[in-house]
């Protein structure tokens, strides 16, 4: 309610804004507006995609794309074959991986199925944010009249800089937020109006619940946390003011909170089985070797924009080399000055508004936990998030103000020019000069979102529209791999790997260092997914990759890690790690590995060295490679059995010299680590 009038009740000046939007209706047509200029500008910012070839180009067939790309395509595969779609062995063998994070796959199937997993992926992009923007234009018809101020909130939620630097990156758990302020209408209805039955309201509140969790957990913990913050100061609020008030909706409120907790345990069961216990279930923490807490926020990012391209760690120079979005790479907590003045501004203005101090108070929780991530991973609960990802209910709060105090303006200004609600103008001319006197509270009111929105939409454009690359398969996967029989286990180099092993790190060539625990060389799911499906592949990227499951098959896999990414010193491989290769190997049940040749491949397709790798994979195997259409190829390695392994200083010695991938460089090297130290 506005600042010059009394609510009635707290609740009732909880559940209203400026006025109540939902007051005359529901009209169609207001979400069809609002959907299709959300539209249009996704399409903007995916011009590259539908002005080219949707079906062969995305930001990036490679890193955290790469995953994506093969969640996408999996649950159209399986149901086709008559396979489990949220399980699989084809990646991550033998022990599989869950896709229970990646049920978006099964959604898009039937589009998968007519254009292909690279064109269906395209559409899910394209319209997350439309959908997202769209949930918090709903969300904000119910406290504002006025269809723009509704329009603002949702632009500046949907197409926030998280939204953006996600959807660059295929998060669809991070990008596909539009269950949030569907909560938040459940929540309105079940402890502030508390029209329609609790009941029901429960039971739509345990289905988005459950949905979230499919869409991605992690947002679903971060969504309860900010959930019992509202409601406690919702609690705090209404009882201090009137305590009979809080009284009368707390036992229809609680009964609403039952049936939600019901549903969602009933809904949930076994997804959480399938999570905690099912098949590839999750061993230990999500990213084994990582402390997610040190990925938060700062203050001065909230307001001072970060240069393009060098967003800490995770620059562009890292994801050229490393695998991910090749184009300029923005901050995700920016908001920008003029937002902050407007929300200050609104709350002093309107300040007998309690949903603008409710909000408000949210904001600046979620900031706090935003900067908060030391103590925030030392929870059991909350060690496997990231705590800048708070950043994304900061948002929702303050896109509420902003719609909010956009309404309000456009209503105060009206009112001040003598308008105010009046009577409907009958004649032409009193039309027109109805609507000339509406024209101030307009203008006002989208001075106001212009202020707020235009510091965010300024540096985003920075990256828009998307840059993306085209889909390049290896020779070997466009040409040998649709032909398999008998689908063979097969290592591809680089493997989708995350280390395992706390504090394992490599050094690029400018001698910056980086963690391994972060998977990043993820290409391969990208290869495997559109080369037929004739073979199952060792290790897997997403949520889990580094889950630590056998602790033999792991040392093997962080040795393959370290040469992968041997692109300063030359690796150090003792007899030790060689073993370890061939025990993994053995455990991963491998009868092929595949390195490919390919020197105009992008970086982030190779390994450091194919010298370095091919000495590795043969020293562990005892196998002598072949070159088979651009790639070397070891087969039959789980019938190979080395009388002795190389020692380091033999590995060193076979290594040492010109780093070349083709011509006599490789021969050289595996005749050298297969000779007799006898002869």
């Amino acid at each position: 309610m506005s600042g010059d009038r009394v609510a009635h009740s707290p609740t009732e000046d909880l559940a209203s804004g400026a006025s109540d939007g939902q007051s005359s209706g529901c009209p169609v047509y207001p979400y069809l507006v609002a959907g299709a200029l959300y539209l249009a500008l996704s399409v903007i910012i995916w011009a590259h995609v539908w002005t080219g070839h949707p079906s062969a180009v995305t930001t990036c067939g490679c890193g955290d794309s790469s995953p994506t790309i093969w969640f996408t395509f999996w649950p159209a595969y399986a149901i086709s074959h008559g396979l489990n779609p949220l399980f699989s062995t084809a990646i991550g063998h033998p022990a599989g991986i869950s896709l229970i994070f990646a049920s978006f796959g099964v959604v898009l199937a039937p589009l998968t199925w007519l254009v292909g997993s690279i064109a269906a992926l395209n559409v899910g992009l394209t319209v997350i944010p439309v959908l997202s923007a769209l949930a918090m234009f709903a969300l904000m018809r119910r406290w504002v009249s006025w269809m723009p101020a509704a329009f603002a909130a949702g632009l500046f939620y949907g197409f926030s800089p998280f939204v953006l630097n996600n959807l660059a990156s295929a998060h669809i758990d991070l990008t596909f937020v539009a269950i949030p302020p569907l909560v938040v209408i459940c929540l309105d209805e079940l402890l502030i109006r508390q029209r329609r039955s609790p009941r029901l309201t429960g039971i739509v509140l345990g289905l988005l619940f459950s949905l979230q969790f499919l869409v991605g957990a992690e947002v679903l913990i971060l969504m309860l946390v900010e959930v019992a913050i509202g409601v406690i100061l919702i609690i705090i609020d209404v009882g201090r003011r009137d305590p009979v008030t809080l009284r009368m909706h707390a036992r229809p409120a609680l009964f609403g909170c039952v049936t939600a907790a019901v549903a969602t345990c009933l809904l949930l069961a076994y997804p959480v089985w399938s999570t905690l216990a099912g098949p590839a279930h999750y061993a230990s923490t999500v990213h084994p070797g990582l402390r997610l807490g040190i990925f938060g926020g700062t203050a001065q990012r909230l307001f001072l924009p970060s240069k393009p391209s060098a967003n800490g760690a995770f620059s562009s120079a890292y994801f050229r080399l490393v695998g991910g979005y090749q184009g300029p790479i923005l901050s995700s907590q920016y908001f920008g000055i003029g937002v902050i003045v407007v929300c200050l501004a609104g709350i002093v203005a309107w300040r007998r508004q309690r949903l603008l101090w409710l909000f408000g108070q949210l904001a600046i929780f979620s900031l706090f936990l935003v900067t908060s991530g030391p103590w925030l991973g030392s929870s059991p609960v909350l060690k496997d998030i990231v705590p800048l990802h708070f950043v994304l209910f900061a948002y929702l709060a303050v896109a509420v103000l902003l719609g909010v105090i956009v309404d309000n303006t456009r209503t105060a200004v009206n009112a001040s020019s003598g308008q105010g609600a009046g009577r409907s103008a009958s004649t032409r001319s009193e039309q027109w000069k109805y609507l000339s006197r509406r024209w101030p509270g307009a203008v006002s009111g989208l001075i106001v979102a212009a202020v707020a929105i235009a510091p965010p939409a300024a540096y985003v454009a920075q990256g828009i529209p998307f840059t993306v690359e085209p889909i390049v398969l290896p020779t070997w996967f466009r040409t040998v791999a649709p032909h398999l029989s008998g689908h063979p286990v097969v290592l591809v180099l680089p493997a989708p790997f995350a280390a395992t092993k706390s504090k394992l790190k490599w050094t690029d060539a400018s001698g910056r260092s980086y963690s391994l625990a972060i998977s990043g060389k993820q290409a391969a799911m990208t290869w495997q997914a559109l080369s037929g499906q004739r073979f199952s592949m060792v290790g897997s990227g997403g949520l889990g990759a580094g889950t630590v499951r056998n602790r033999v098959e792991n040392e093997g896999q962080n040795v393959i890690s370290q040469v992968t990414f041997a692109y300063g010193a030359p690796p150090v491989v003792t007899s030790n790690d060689f073993a370890a290769v061939h025990r993994a190997l053995l455990g991963w049940k491998v009868t092929t590995v595949v390195l490919p040749d390919q020197p105009e491949l992008p970086q982030y397709d190779q390994v450091a060295s194919v010298q370095a790798m091919a000495a590795l994979i043969t020293g562990a195997t005892g196998v002598t490679p072949t070159h088979t259409a651009n790639a070397f190829v070891w087969n039959g390695v789980d019938l190979a059995t080395p009388s002795s392994f190389p020692n380091t200083a033999k590995y060193a010695s076979c290594t040492n010299g010109t780093n070349g991938s083709r011509g006599l460089a490789v021969d050289r090297t595996v005749a050298c680590i297969l000779a007799d130290p006898a002869a």
